[in-house]
């Protein structure tokens, strides 16, 4: 069950993950192949969280997200780590 109610922006992975922005409550990414629903949002105060729960873009670079928050800048998702990395905040 999606963790929102208002969705932003939909994203399938190269690996057939489904990605889901939401307006409030951050990454919601679907394993259709497990059926599972997994999620990440933002903490305050942590660095490994991605930076806003508000997401307006979601692509791929070579595996890897790149997750686009409104006014909270750019966040890499590590393919192999999934480490998060805020690249760039918006002033």
């Amino acid at each position: 069950m999606l963790n929102d109610q208002v969705v932003n922006v939909i994203s399938e992975d190269p690996a057939g993950k489904i990605w889901i922005g939401t307006n409030d409550k951050g990454v919601n990414i679907w394993d259709r192949k497990a059926n599972q629903l997994m999620y990440l949002s933002h903490t305050e105060n942590n660095p490994n969280s991605i930076s806003s729960n508000n997401i307006k873009a979601i692509a791929f670079d070579g595996g890897n997200a790149l997750v686009g928050t409104f006014n909270a800048g750019l966040n890499i998702i590590e393919k192999n780590t999934g480490a998060v990395k805020n690249t760039c905040t918006i002033l």
